[in-house]
């Protein structure tokens, strides 16, 4: 999902992406009012969210107010992935072990929007990272728009997950194994079929020394086979219809119970504010060019757009739900009108 974060690095071994701060700026001189915003906002977002989860927390019917839930998002999506397989090592195993045709798999640790830091160039947010008892590590993408460079983007995750496990003073003969499997709602890469595993080879078609290799499974193509009846639940828009019986418990936790419901309030917040945080990131880049003033305007009419189109909220919901100001709700008004 996204990419490139301003944020500390972390180990999968010790450290979850949501120990990480806010994203923090060398040019401390330079935040001035768009820092000053993003907390104030993130204060009002978490404000409302915590709000609206007290406010349900007695309820038994399911009609609860989670904005995800309503739009009839998938479990392919951002917000709804993250609370579904939410300290849930059992669920992941299961999608492994589908893909894989291979019940052997031993999940041991998992983490999810675990962060990996370039110092040198881009940087990755991976949703899902995993390791089997044998130490094999596993990246699992949830992707429900349409990737054009799929291939390419697969290579880089598996290459930073490759550097950032190999530690110094390791030798070769060690180097870690790494699975990335990517969940493809439309099926891009897929060539026709449900799963397509790739693998480097030689030109007599061995692959047996490769520590590295990828699978991509479609959403577009649904049979009867279990990992079939998978993918079918994980592009279906209502959890109620779930066949798989394991993450068909999962489901009605989460849509009947008051953890589930307190579970998925946390994980919308959460990718809520790190819309924010983006937001605001593009905002002080433009910023130093522009102004800061400027800047800041723009990032709060990027994050507006991009929350709309995601939730498929009107504009007038959209600011109401993000808790703009007046004078930010005037300023977006304006530049979307033009």
């Amino acid at each position: 999902m996204t990419d490139e974060r301003e944020r500390l690095p972390t180990d999968i071994g010790h450290v979850d992406a949501s120990d990480c701060g806010p994203p923090q700026s060398d040019q401390s001189s330079e935040r001035g009012d768009v820092v000053s915003w993003q907390f104030s906002a993130v204060s009002r977002r978490r404000s409302a969210v915590l709000g609206r989860r007290d406010g349900m927390a007695d309820q038994s019917d399911v009609t609860w107010p989670c904005e995800s839930i309503k739009k009839g998002l998938t479990l392919l999506s951002d917000p709804v992935s993250r609370a579904f397989f939410k300290d849930e090592p059992k669920l992941v195993e299961r999608i492994i072990r589908l893909v894989k045709d291979d019940d052997s798999v031993d999940i041991v640790e998992m983490n999810q929007q675990v962060v990996i830091t370039n110092p040198n160039g881009h940087s990755v947010q991976l949703d899902i990272i995993a390791r089997d008892a044998n130490g094999k590590i596993y990246n699992i993408e949830f992707q429900s728009k349409r990737e054009k460079a799929l291939e390419r983007r697969a290579s880089f995750y598996a290459s930073m997950l490759l550097v950032n496990e190999f530690k110094s003073g390791a030798q070769y003969k060690d180097c870690p194994e790494i699975c990335v499997i990517f969940l493809l709602e439309h099926g891009e890469g897929c060539n026709g079929k449900l799963v397509e595993r790739v693998v480097p080879v030689d030109t007599a078609g061995n692959s047996s020394n490769w520590p590295i290799e990828f699978y991509f499974v479609s959403g577009a193509l649904h049979d009867n086979s279990e990992l079939g009846t998978m993918m079918q639940d994980f592009t279906c828009c209502d959890l109620t219809e779930i066949r798989d019986p394991v993450f068909k418990v999962r489901a009605t936790i989460i849509l009947n119970q008051k953890i589930g419901r307190k579970i998925m309030c946390e994980a919308e917040e959460k990718w809520a504010n790190e819309l924010f945080s983006d937001g605001l990131i593009e905002g002080r880049i433009e910023g130093r060019r522009e102004g800061r003033r400027e800047g800041h305007r723009e990032g709060i009419v990027d994050l507006t757009k991009r929350v709309m189109k995601i939730l498929g909220k009107t504009l007038e919901d959209t600011m109401a739900f993000l808790q703009l100001t007046d004078e930010e709700k005037q300023s977006v008004r304006c530049c979307l009108a033009t």
